[in-house]
C-alpha cells in the first residue's frame, strides 16, 4: 500500500536491513493484490428455489455466483427458515454453484437464503418458498338405504 511504501522510503525502517524492508514490501504487495483479488469482486448470488413445496417433500434449491476467479476461498451457505441445510458445490465454466435439499415438516412460509462469502466480502440471496399440506381425506362409509324392497 502507498502507506506501507512511505514508511519503508521515509525512514520508518531506518533500524531495519534492507533485506528486511524488502521482505515487507513484498508482504506488503501481495496483501494488497489479494486484497484487490477478493474485494468489490464477488457479484450477487442467483437463488432459484421452487415457490411451492409439499410439506415432508423435499426440492432442490440452487445457488448460483457468477465470475468466481478464486472458487478455493469461496464459502456458500444456505438455510431454509435459519435451519442451516447440508450444501455440494461444484464449478461451471466461471461459475460456482451450490445445491441444497430443501424440506421441511412444517406447512408454513419460509424463507431459503444464499449467504456468499469472499475474504472479507458477503453477499445475500433470498426467495420466498410456500411449503404446504393438504387435510388428511375424512372417509366414511355410509350403508345405503334400500328404497325399493321395502
Amino acid at each position: 500500500t502507498a502507506e506501507g511504501l512511505f514508511l519503508l522510503r521515509g525512514g520508518g525502517l531506518q533500524d531495519h536491513s534492507d533485506m528486511e524492508a524488502e521482505r515487507l514490501l513484498r508482504h506488503l504487495l501481495q496483501l494488497a493484490c489479494l486484497g484487490a483479488v477478493t474485494s468489490g469482486l464477488l457479484q450477487e448470488p442467483k437463488l432459484s428455489v421452487p415457490s411451492y413445496l409439499e410439506e415432508g417433500t423435499g426440492d432442490v434449491a440452487v445457488c448460483r455466483v457468477p465470475d468466481v476467479n478464486t472458487p478455493e476461498s469461496l464459502l456458500i451457505e444456505m438455510d431454509i427458515g435459519g435451519q442451516k441445510l447440508d450444501t455440494t458445490q461444484h464449478r461451471n465454466v466461471n461459475t460456482e454453484v451450490a445445491e441444497a435439499t430443501i424440506s421441511h415438516r412444517k406447512a408454513g412460509d419460509y424463507t431459503v437464503t444464499c449467504s456468499v462469502t469472499l475474504g472479507d466480502e458477503t453477499k445475500t440471496a433470498r426467495a420466498k418458498i410456500l411449503v404446504y399440506s393438504f387435510p388428511e381425506p375424512d372417509l366414511s362409509i355410509a350403508e345405503e338405504d334400500d328404497e325399493e324392497g321395502g
